[in-house]
């Protein structure tokens, strides 16, 4: 919710209501609406014939429902905030209080490096093997992103993937990453008996993306591969932030062939009945129910999963299997495939090739 409202002759105010997310920092939502902001007044605006451009400084204040402070004290906090942005020459925003200033430039700054990171093609792609319980083989890999910067270090998603998501930069990494995928893996793909499986997640912001489904059929058909040949992993909760838009999106995609899974899945969402409006082919068991699978409660948890994807014939797979005795006890459940560091860590496509290729029965000529 946001409302606007003019406090001077040349001074508003904008009040926005931010989420409690774990994935997305309150800092990260208020750069995100700072940056949608100066995106307004990058273009010059039309005044009758002329051409007029406008500087802006933005002053920023946060505070809750439990705040003391008075509506006067808070928009004197964001003013005074805004007199500093005034006199500032290099950002045209400021804080009122520092360590969120300091926050919101490194993340600016990892804004910037992430944006020339993907110009200069930094990204690189690991590939985790996903093995058949049942016979060992390996059917596929999930597919992650690492920055590899340019000292050649290489930096772990969780350090720039929340960055972004908050600046709209996941949709043309997502695009770069399935493109990449499968151009990866389809010259492999008949050495194999059965072809292999790519698994790629999707993010929310990705499904405001109008053309995904067109994008991901026409890559398909780009690479020459069997659209089974791709998964696409969705959260529980991007199936009912925007359900008539996700699922019309889903339900293109499943009809030409390409795969559905659920990640995370017994996290999300509590209701289970979601799960029949959806062209789902597997449930993916949260690494946190495995870690602890010999706890009476999560094994119930997972036994229940497996149950329910084999009664409804959707495929189930277990995430973060470490030990022998969590690989066991998941056969035993009659879970049929697992990945995880007790078989291999995520692998650069090279080795993960030739891993893939010792682990089943291969039609080499």
């Amino acid at each position: 919710n946001t409302s606007i409202s003019r406090i001077g002759s040349d001074e508003f105010t904008i009040l926005c209501q931010l989420n409690n997310s774990k994935t997305v920092s309150l800092n990260q939502q208020v750069n995100h609406i700072m940056n949608a902001i100066n995106q307004r007044f990058e273009l010059p605006f039309q005044l009758a014939n002329e051409q007029v451009n406008i500087q802006i400084s933005l002053g920023v204040t946060l505070f809750d429902t439990q705040s003391q402070n008075t509506p006067e004290e808070i928009i004197q906090q964001a003013l005074t905030a805004l007199n500093r942005a005034r006199k500032n020459d290099q950002n045209n925003f400021e804080f009122y209080q520092r360590e969120m200033q300091e926050r919101a430039i490194q993340e600016r700054n990892l804004e910037i490096d992430l944006a020339r990171a993907l110009e200069k093609e930094e990204f690189v792609l690991y590939y985790q093997p996903q093995i058949e319980l049942k016979t060992g083989r390996v059917i596929g890999a999930e597919v992650l992103v690492r920055w590899q910067k340019e000292d050649g270090s290489l930096i772990p998603p969780l350090e720039f993937i929340p960055t972004l998501e908050s600046s709209n930069l996941i949709i043309p990494l997502g695009h770069w990453l399935i493109q990449q995928a499968l151009s990866d893996v389809q010259p492999f793909q008949e050495q194999f008996k059965e072809p292999l499986l790519i698994a790629v997640n999707l993010s929310a912001l990705q499904f405001k993306d109008p053309n995904l489904a067109d994008f991901i059929q026409d890559t398909i058909k780009r690479n020459n591969c069997h659209p089974e040949c791709l998964e696409l992993e969705v959260t529980e909760s991007i199936l009912m932030e925007n359900h008539t838009a996700v699922t019309e999106i889903l339900e293109k995609l499943s009809k030409n062939g390409t795969k559905i899974a659920i990640d995370d899945f017994g996290t999300g969402y509590s209701s289970l009945a979601y799960i029949k409006h959806f062209p789902v082919n597997k449930l993916k068991i949260d690494k946190s129910f495995i870690d602890d699978i010999e706890k009476p409660k999560d094994l119930a948890i997972v036994r229940s999963i497996i149950e329910m994807a084999n009664a409804m014939n959707i495929r189930s797979i277990a995430e973060g299997v470490e030990t022998i005795t969590q690989k066991e006890m998941l056969e035993q459940l009659n879970c049929q495939e697992v990945q995880g560091f007790y078989y291999s860590q995520p692998l650069p496509f090279n080795d993960f090739i030739e891993y893939a290729l010792n682990n089943q029965e291969c039609t080499l000529s």
